[in-house]
C-alpha cells in the first residue's frame, strides 16, 4: 500500500536525522531538513510508527487469503472441513483486528490533536465512522460467528456442517451393536447421495469465501489509501514534522 510506505519512510527518515544527524539522501538535502525537525515528538512518532507497521503486516496478510481459501486442501492430516473452518476464522479476526487498528490510529491522532482544532478533531470522527461503516458486511459475518443468534453460531457455514454430519454419521453407524442392526444396501445408496451433496456444499462454501476475501481486499484497497492521504498531514503535524514532510514528500514522489 503505497500510501503507508510513503508515510512510514517520512517517518523514518525524520526520525533517523533527529537521532543521528543523517540520513538516507545526500548531504545537501538532510542539511535541508535539519532545521525543520527542531522539537521533534519522538515518542509519538515511534508510536505512529508501530501502528502503520501493523497495518502494513495485516494487510499483507489479507492478501493471501484468496489463494488460502482455495489451496492447503486434500491433506492427509488436515481435512478439509478443518481447513477451511481455520481460515474462515483466521480471516474475520484478521479482518476485524485491521478494523480497530485503523480505528484506533484515527482515534490516537485525534487525541493528539490540539482542543482549539474542533474541525479537524470533527473531521477524524467521521472518518473513523466511514471506515466501520465500509468494514460492516465482514464484521457483520463475524458477528453471527462469535456471538450465537437463533440457529447460527461459529460453525453455521453449511458447508463444513455437512461434512462434518455425514463423517459423524458413518462413525455412528459403524459403531459396535448398531452396524449389525443396519440396513447396509439402503445407508449405501444414501451416503452416496449425501456425500455428494456434502462434497458440493464444501465446494460451494470455499467459493463463497474466496470470494469474501477478495470483496474485503478490494474494500481495504479503494478506502485506506484515500484515508491515510487525507490524514497524512495530521499525523506529521502532531508529531511536529510538517514542513519537513513536504519536503520529503516531493522527494520520494519524484524518485519513485
Amino acid at each position: 500500500m503505497r500510501q503507508l510506505d510513503i508515510i512510514s519512510t517520512i517517518l523514518f527518515v525524520c526520525k533517523d536525522i533527529v537521532e543521528t544527524k543523517t540520513s538516507v539522501f545526500e548531504e545537501d538535502f538532510t542539511a535541508e531538513l535539519k532545521p525543520l525537525l527542531t522539537g521533534v515528538n519522538i515518542e509519538l512518532l515511534d508510536l505512529y510508527k508501530s501502528r502503520l507497521y501493523e497495518l502494513k503486516v495485516i494487510y499483507e496478510k489479507l492478501q493471501k487469503y484468496p489463494t488460502y481459501f482455495t489451496s492447503f486442501y486434500n491433506s492427509e492430516v488436515i481435512s478439509n472441513e478443518d481447513a477451511l473452518e481455520y481460515h474462515i476464522h483466521s480471516f474475520l479476526a484478521d479482518v476485524y483486528t485491521y478494523r480497530e487498528k485503523i480505528a484506533g490510529l484515527l482515534g490516537l491522532m485525534q487525541n493528539k490533536i490540539p482542543a482549539e482544532y474542533v474541525e479537524d478533531k470533527r473531521s477524524l470522527d467521521d472518518i473513523r465512522k466511514i471506515i466501520l461503516n465500509n468494514f460492516e458486511p465482514i464484521t457483520s459475518i463475524r458477528k453471527n460467528h462469535t456471538h450465537p443468534i437463533t440457529d447460527m453460531g461459529w460453525y453455521s457455514d453449511e458447508g463444513s456442517l455437512k461434512i462434518r454430519n455425514i463423517k459423524a454419521l458413518e462413525s455412528f453407524l459403524n459403531t459396535e451393536g448398531i452396524k449389525e442392526t443396519v440396513n447396509w444396501d439402503y445407508v449405501r445408496e444414501r451416503l452416496v447421495v449425501e456425500d455428494a451433496e456434502a462434497v458440493k456444499a464444501l465446494e460451494e462454501s470455499v467459493e463463497r469465501w474466496t470470494k469474501n476475501s477478495a470483496s474485503a481486499l478490494h474494500m481495504i484497497e479503494q478506502t485506506i489509501p484515500k484515508i491515510l492521504d487525507k490524514v497524512s498531514f495530521t499525523i506529521y503535524m502532531t508529531v511536529n514534522i510538517a514542513d519537513a514532510s513536504e519536503l520529503l514528500k516531493k522527494r520520494i514522489l519524484t524518485v519513485n
